[in-house]
């Protein structure tokens, strides 16, 4: 049976490749401690398992019996040919289905090391750590944790302090002959506290850095592997690469992908504007991101990652972020296909005016007189602290958007360059959209957790009458409104709720793929409805029990006592579901992988096939993760109250 850390990525034989190389670390203990008669059993078993233990991580093209092989590369990735049944000497008992467990699934327990032989490959080991020479800058030592290879706190740029506030990420300098430590978590961006997110236990402005995981024995490998890129949330104000939440680990251990998530710079710190309006500064939590994929494009085969085959994602602003550089011709060439969680796409992006008018007051806050727009001002600017900045971008409340500015003060400005005015009208003319794998997904609850924010108690009447008012002030029908969502006699925060998430999240995402649908067919879908129980001492405990925005995280990361939460075999089998999917998506640039193909035809998986968004003609699909735990494929959710908010779309 396979473990908890099957690698759902891989092929078949990858699979039995992995659990061959473990049983052989085991025999290996036990040929210390056995009798001799148990060595001469063990040396007839021992070597052919070590041999196919050096294959498990063949790249997908390299098995000759699967279909996809015989197709190009970038057919397989743009989903061509995908769906052509394979031949009937192809056929076998190739179920992808999960595997139970009896045991838990929190953080793996700490592994001892494989002694890996010296090779000319830059990934070594030690014996007590693992190590990584980049050509450019030096040698890295990581560590041995969780189960797999972790290297903390990673310098893709250097420090954006004094003269390099406020400007494009700088490449750093190299640290050779001295080796650089990456065993320790670096400190998160400049932020205040937020009221939903555990705060984080060190913020510096000397920011910009990588948390990299990879697979413990990746040294053996003959082949390069995928690389998991994540941008994380937090309305481009607050969150972290090294929050617990995203602990990499496990998602390595089900996937056999290498993970990569960086840092960027926040608030004020990574969004202020300035320059004129013919030459707009700016955006730089954007260019860090950047900066962080260029990086990996350029290093990351001394992790034995392959730059080629780089899966971007994004949650929240995260997603937004993925976006943008979705619609950047230069960008979007250092990744081969996107997963966005989340994102709000309505929401409004600064003009140059909104944004110079905050970087007056916040000037104004710290006492920094004179022109912003290149000049003393600005050198004032760089000379304050950034406390001092911290508490100044604490004093903007809106930039002039009505209302839907407030939930991301310190976003993106259109700069003409990278950010070319609202992300939902890229999407307008469908031809411009690189033709790219893309997964997108929404929990049913979104907007909840951000009105809970607001009010903790059961509301009535005036709230729901305040959300009216809201959505006439953006030109919304309000007897329309308030004939799609009704009021009722009990907590109206549900309902307001409703209207947000349909608004925001659900009806953008399906409006999106359908003008995508002809020209980027390779799309698929999703829903997330499962919640779980947080305790009180988690401040995210106002979405204790409901599907909100974010949920879906820990099920991803397998990271739930980040939440002090204890996992059910429910959010188990749903963890592993989510990873399984994941995995084939980042190897193959689809969801159901090679094996998957076989069971469209054979019903011989419990893991149901996950079509296209428009895989069956004009019918919209979805893959639906329900509360109960169990898998569906769903469609269009109350049609009424998309097409309704379509109307409010470009």
């Amino acid at each position: 049976m396979p473990s908890d850390d099957e690698y759902v990525g891989l092929t078949k034989g990858d699979r039995v490749s992995s659990k061959r190389y473990r049983s052989a670390t085991s025999l290996w203990t036990l040929l210390l401690l056995t009798v001799m008669l148990l060595v001469a059993v063990a040396l007839v078993i021992l070597p052919p398992a070590l041999s196919k233990a050096n294959d498990f991580s063949q790249p997908p093209e390299a098995t000759q019996s699967d279909p996809a092989s015989k197709m190009s590369q970038s057919d397989q990735i743009s989903g061509v040919g995908q769906d052509d049944p394979p031949s009937e000497n192809e056929q076998g008992d190739q179920s992808p289905e999960i595997e139970q467990s009896d045991q838990p699934l929190g953080k793996a327990q700490r592994e001892q090391p494989p002694k890996t032989a010296k090779s000319s490959q830059p990934l070594t080991s030690d014996g007590v750590s693992p190590t990584v020479t980049l050509k450019k800058y030096g040698v890295i030592r990581g560590i041995y944790e969780n189960g797999v290879l972790a290297f903390h706190g990673v310098p893709f740029a250097e420090p954006p302090l004094g003269e390099l506030r406020w400007r494009p990420p700088q490449h750093g300098k190299p640290w050779r002959p001295d080796i650089l430590d990456a065993s320790k978590r670096k400190a998160a961006c400049l932020q205040n506290p937020s009221s939903i997110i555990t705060p984080e236990p060190w913020i510096s402005e000397d920011c910009l850095y990588l948390e990299i995981y990879a697979p413990i024995d990746l040294a053996a490998s003959r082949a390069t592997l995928p690389v998991f890129f994540y941008i994380h949330g937090g309305a481009y104000k607050s969150y972290s690469a090294v929050n617990e939440l995203l602990d990499g680990s496990s998602f390595v251990h089900r996937t056999g992908a290498i993970v990569v998530i960086p840092n960027y710079r926040l608030g004020a710190m990574g969004f202020l504007v300035h320059g004129t309006r013919h030459n707009i500064q700016g955006n730089y939590g954007l260019l860090d991101q950047v900066f962080a994929l260029k990086w990996v494009h350029d290093n990351i085969a001394a992790f034995e990652g392959d730059p080629s085959k780089v899966t971007l994602a994004g949650q929240s602003a995260g997603a937004q972020a993925a976006i943008i550089h979705l619609m950047s011709k230069e960008n979007s060439k250092y990744f081969r296909s996107i997963i966005l969680e989340s994102p709000p796409v309505p929401l409004p992006v600064k003009a140059y005016s909104q944004g110079l008018a905050q970087t007056v007051l916040v000037a104004k806050h710290v006492n920094c007189p004179g022109d912003i727009t290149g000049g003393d001002g600005m050198k004032c600017l760089r000379n304050v602290s950034g406390e001092a900045i911290l508490r100044a971008q604490k004093m903007i409340k809106s930039f002039g958007e009505l209302y839907l500015d407030r939930p991301e003060l310190w976003g993106p400005v259109v700069d003409e360059k990278l950010v070319r005015g609202p992300l939902l009208r890229g999407f307008q003319d469908a031809e411009e959209v690189p033709l790219k794998p893309i997964m997108w997904g929404v929990t049913s609850e979104e907007a909840l957790v951000f009105i809970r924010e607001i009010h903790h108690q059961p509301s009535g009447f005036l709230m729901y009458a305040y959300a009216k008012l809201v959505f006439k002030k953006l030109g919304v029908d309000s007897k329309r409104l308030s004939n799609l969502y009704p009021m009722g006699f009990r907590d109206t925060r549900t309902i307001i709720s409703n209207m947000f998430t349909d608004f925001l999240f659900r009806c953008p995402t399906e409006w999106a793929i359908n003008q995508m649908k002809t020209a980027v067919p390779t799309v698929w879908t999703y829903v997330f409805e499962r919640a779980i129980k947080i305790p009180p001492t988690n401040p995210a405990n106002i979405c204790s029990e409901h599907a909100c925005h974010g949920i879906n995280i820990p099920f991803l990361f397998n990271t739930f006592d980040a939440f002090n939460a204890s996992a059910s075999k429910v959010d188990e089998t749903i963890s592993r579901h989510l990873n399984y999917y994941y995995g084939n998506f980042i190897f193959y640039g689809n969801p159901n992988g090679k094996l998957m193909l076989e069971d469209k035809l054979s019903q011989k998986s419990k893991i149901p096939y996950w079509p296209r968004s428009y895989e069956d003609k004009d019918k919209y699909q979805n893959m639906v993760f329900q509360g109960d735990g169990s898998l569906d494929i769903g469609g269009r959710v109350r049609k009424d109250r998309c097409d309704f908010w379509y109307k409010r779309y470009p």
